[in-house]
């Protein structure tokens, strides 16, 4: 039972570290990242293309409109940036551009920053770049939806950790009780194997000595 009270024991720090570091920790991460998604979603409602399918690109201070022009010199530019750099390339729907090379056998990455920054890898397709890109402006949204979820999950986990933290060990009055008799039962073995010893002591100083026998005397002649 002891064992199972200092597994019980090891459960609790884990959750006494949740409920003082982590669990706050990851809460105000995930609303920082919402405060983010929040405005970045407002930058490019601003940003929006007057034309529902419309698309307004500006690469290196020159503005495209045409969406595979503006992959191919996406592709063109991406070859330029040297290894373990970033080079800032220009704007896209108020948002700052820039595309990362990572080690040698990473794909570059395109990035758009505002408050927040997002990623998407950029490979041989020149629409397909521009494809990606407008993905992850459209993604701010379920982004936020997912950041919100698990903002929800964190603070119930907070809330329960807590709770779990103010109960005492279940079994906790069980094992005092077996812990009290077990003392109980070593203290009467104790006073018993003393009034042994005791007993056993009183009849030896009162068992008579043996009477040692006589020499036998010497013949004189």
């Amino acid at each position: 039972m002891k064992l199972l009270r200092s597994n019980w024991q090891s459960e609790r720090y884990r959750l006494e570290k949740r409920v003082s570091t982590e669990l706050p920790t990851e809460i105000i991460r995930l609303e920082h990242q919402i405060s983010q998604l929040e405005t970045d979603m407002k930058t490019l409602a601003e940003h929006r293309p007057s034309d529902e399918d419309g698309f307004s690109i500006t690469l290196m201070n020159q503005t495209y409109e045409k969406r595979a022009d503006a992959g191919e010199k996406l592709a063109k530019l991406a070859e330029l940036v040297p290894l373990g750099e970033a080079m800032k390339v220009g704007e896209y729907r108020g948002f700052a551009l820039r595309i990362r090379r990572p080690e040698m056998l990473s794909p570059p990455k395109l990035e758009i920053e505002g408050e927040g920054v997002y990623a998407a890898e950029i490979g041989a397709s020149a629409l397909g770049n521009i494809t990606r890109l407008e993905n992850l402006a459209k993604g701010f949204e379920a982004a936020k939806g997912k950041a919100e979820t698990s903002l929800s999950i964190a603070r119930g986990q907070l809330v329960s950790a807590k709770e779990e933290l103010e109960r005492p060990w279940a079994q906790e009055q069980e094992l005092q009780e077996k812990s009290a008799r077990l003392a109980e039962l070593n203290i009467e073995l104790d006073v018993g194997g003393r009034d042994n010893s005791a007993a056993v002591l009183s009849d030896e100083e009162e068992a008579p000595e043996r009477e040692k026998p006589a020499r036998e005397r010497t013949a004189v002649r």
